[in-house]
């Protein structure tokens, strides 16, 4: 949503996902979009109770609790999405102007690092711990993109932890470091 809300102004935005990062990007997105639908599995959001709180306040945001997003369509745009009702199986299909909506998946984080469990040190939520190198408590073991614990999480952030870790890597190995 910070990479791609801006291209959403003045139309409709799906949110998926009914967790905090859903709760937390469905609020950014009404800076631009004029309708944010959240679209939740469950019943009831497990986003925390002070986000929660300000979803419920925010006009521009709708909830549609027990459902899900079965498919989306269109011809280089969107054009139509199509949901399902989780408790019924209802499904329903709403159609839009051409590229007059988008949708956002937010249903969770959850870091790719089991294969280094016993190699380095993890946040509570599964995150590798580095330091601005991007090394690793291994001596040798650089992480780098989105398994690392940051703040932000796109694309150029983990393009710039690579850079970073490849040149830390170099310097380990003891080779020139031009840059």
């Amino acid at each position: 949503a910070t990479c791609d809300g801006m291209f959403y102004r003045g139309k409709r935005v799906f949110v998926i996902g009914g967790g905090n990062s859903a709760a937390e990007e469905a609020l950014f997105l009404t800076k631009f979009a004029d309708k944010v639908t959240m679209v939740v599995r469950k019943d009831h959001m497990r986003a925390q109770a002070a986000v929660q709180s300000q979803v419920d306040k925010s006009d521009k945001i709708d909830v549609m609790f027990n459902s899900k997003v079965v498919s989306v369509s269109g011809d280089g745009l969107l054009e139509s999405i199509t949901f399902e009702n989780t408790v019924t199986g209802e499904q329903t299909t709403q159609k839009f102007e051409k590229g007059s909506f988008g949708v956002f998946v937010f249903v969770g984080r959850v870091p790719a690092s089991e294969l280094v469990r016993d190699l380095v040190e993890r946040d509570s939520s599964g995150y590798v711990i580095t330091d601005d190198h991007m090394a690793t408590a291994t001596p040798g073991l650089y992480a780098a993109g989105d398994i690392r614990q940051k703040a932000l999480r796109q694309i150029i952030t983990a393009a710039s932890d690579g850079a970073i870790a490849a040149t830390s890597v170099a310097g380990f190995l003891g080779q020139p470091v031009d840059g």
